[in-house]
């Protein structure tokens, strides 16, 4: 995003579509519907509340089951890649 020329910039596009991103939305999402299901305060589903554990498992990677209470993070480079 930070690119001198604008064609090789990061459009807003890219970034609302990359996977990451959706998935932090569903996740964001999915908090704010649990907190309205169960009476909760709605800040407790903002950006600015704390998350839960695996949180950033969740959205940064699957989540690979590696055993009892074991849970590795398998991340693809190419979903990482953001460049033009």
């Amino acid at each position: 995003m930070m690119r001198t020329n604008a064609w090789e910039r990061v459009s807003a596009d890219a970034v609302f579509g990359h996977a990451v991103v959706k998935r932090t939305r569903a996740a964001m999402e999915r908090m704010e519907g649990e907190v309205r299901a169960n009476g909760g305060m709605m800040f407790s589903a903002s950006p600015l509340a704390s998350v839960p554990n695996g949180f950033l498992e969740e959205i940064l990677g699957t989540r690979v089951n590696d055993g009892p209470d074991r849970w590795g993070l398998m991340v693809d480079d190419d979903e990482m890649d953001v460049s033009v």
